[in-house]
């Protein structure tokens, strides 16, 4: 197994306490179920989920490949005869027991191909059993979930959301039956999150079996993906609101702005313009999801805005984990700088990792015992790497390069035989493989490059236009980005 590991130092003290603090969450979140070590989603819990464990595991993977990938394996031994794997896993003495309740907002598929990467063996067992098991939940789906068979996935009952019982997203539809009033169920429903998940099992099938060699089945399984991404423009997808909205047993929308947009970003499933639509007029709208504290799962104007239920109020941290690959997705590096400079600040002022932020002030939900939450602390960590760190996506480093006033901040990242390092400090970053110099740029990018340190692109990660130097391979290359835009050199 490829071994990883990760420093971070800085002159400002409460950052650096603010990712020590988080690491400590996250390796203190690991608990033995039988003969694994798996991540939980706290230190005092003894659940994992297949909505925030695996997505929290690939934070864990820049530390520990080894209990990353079992947080996979857990649940791909899980699958009944049906194809479906479970939702979570809870320890009880020295083993586990499996739920198969929620069915919606999988965050895993992508991220267990990501390991594939980062293990540096694409062909391993564990790609092979990756690649068996997510062709058998895509059976499942397509088979269970698609009664009508007119391509558009449905849920039964509330307690298959990722919300579970009293989601509040689904109220029951009142109509007139013999000349009275009465409530009627909307079940089953068509959701486009659960779309959004099958299109991102389809994608990393793909991917996958292009890993192994299947060239013709990864061809296959982009059609199909494709076929999905269409599907959710065509049904879901409303031009006139910019979102996508689900569907009851009828047909007829269900009218209910909700966050879960944002997970079709996270997903991959929409368009350049699509995305772009719904992020300028929803998500970055300040009236609605772009509030002081971003990201409510309800905007709060909506009339099923709850400000005690977490589903349907205030932000939850494990949004804020969603976005960041979701704005980066597309092109959004600026919106995210400023959603993560927000989440270090609330966390860092009051030295805890809670489920929920309020809307209006940043400040801690949620109970005492609540408050080391693994979900927050990988969305910290995630952002602070991003911000100063460098670290691997696929066969990409990516280098962090904003820069922080008046601090000088050094992070690396020891991936098998080779340490990426990145140094931050008087307005300038420096990147070096195993000592070698790569670059020198300007504070206020982002810099990807493959693992050798070539094939290099900036990207303005600000919101003003950035006048930048960029010294790479023995030449100087200046130029002006206006936020999010690029340049490969």
């Amino acid at each position: 197994m490829i071994r990883t590991s990760v420093s971070f130092s800085s002159t400002d003290k409460r950052l650096e306490r603010l990712y020590t603090r988080a690491k400590d969450t996250i390796l203190a979140s690991i608990k033995s179920f039988g003969n694994r070590k798996l991540l939980t989603d706290a230190p005092n819990s003894d659940v994992i989920t297949l909505n925030y464990s695996v997505l929290t595991a690939e934070t864990l993977a820049d530390y520990d490949t080894e209990i990353a990938t079992d947080c996979v394996r857990a649940f791909l031994v899980t699958l009944r005869k049906d194809g479906r794997p479970a939702s979570a896993l809870k320890r009880k003495g020295g083993s586990f027991i499996p739920s198969y309740e929620a069915l919606t907002g999988f965050s895993f598929a992508e991220e267990a191909v990501k390991m594939c990467y980062l293990v540096k063996n694409k062909k391993s067992s564990y790609s092979k059993r990756l690649y068996s098991s997510l062709c058998q939940f895509d059976e499942y789906l397509w088979t269970r979930h698609d009664l009508n068979a007119n391509g558009c996935l449905e849920i039964f009952e509330e307690r298959d959301t990722e919300e579970g019982v009293g989601a509040g997203r689904f109220a029951p539809l009142t109509m007139i039956i013999n000349g009275s009033k009465r409530s009627v169920s909307p079940f089953p429903i068509e959701v486009f999150d659960l779309m959004g998940e099958a299109f991102c099992i389809r994608t990393s099938l793909a991917e996958v079996a292009d890993m192994l060699g299947k060239q013709d089945e990864a061809a296959s399984w982009r059609q199909k993906a494709e076929l999905i991404a269409e599907k959710i423009s065509t049904f879901f997808w409303l031009n006139n609101s910019t979102a996508c909205f689900d569907r009851d047993y009828r047909g007829s929308v269900i009218n209910n702005l909700s966050i879960h947009n944002l997970w079709l970003l996270y997903y991959g499933v929409f368009g350049q313009k699509m995305a772009e639509a719904f992020l300028d007029s929803h998500l970055l709208n300040p009236r609605e999801f772009w509030t002081p504290m971003p990201l409510p799962s309800v905007t709060p104007n909506d009339s099923l805005f709850d400000s005690e239920n977490p589903f349907r109020g205030h932000p939850r941290a494990i949004t804020y984990r969603r976005a960041i690959p979701a704005l980066e997705r597309y092109g959004y590096y600026a919106a995210l700088t400023e959603l993560g400079q927000k989440l270090l600040r609330a966390t860092s002022e009051q030295g805890c990792f809670p489920p929920s932020f309020d809307y209006t002030t940043g400040k801690a939900l949620g109970e005492e015992a609540e408050r080391e939450y693994a979900p927050t602390a990988s969305a910290v960590l995630e952002i602070i790497k991003r911000f100063f760190g460098v670290y691997a996506d696929r066969e990409t480093v990516c280098w962090g390069c904003l820069g922080c006033e008046n601090e000088s901040l050094e992070y690396s990242f020891t991936w098998g035989n080779d340490t990426y390092h990145v140094e931050n400090a008087d307005g300038v970053a420096t990147g070096s493989i195993n000592g070698q110099r790569i670059f020198t740029v300007t504070a206020g990018t982002r810099i990807f490059t493959d693992v050798y340190g070539t094939s290099m692109r900036v990207i303005n990660a600000t919101d003003k236009t950035l006048d930048c130097i960029c010294v790479c391979r023995g030449k100087t290359h200046s130029m002006c980005l206006a936020p999010n835009e690029s340049i490969s050199l």
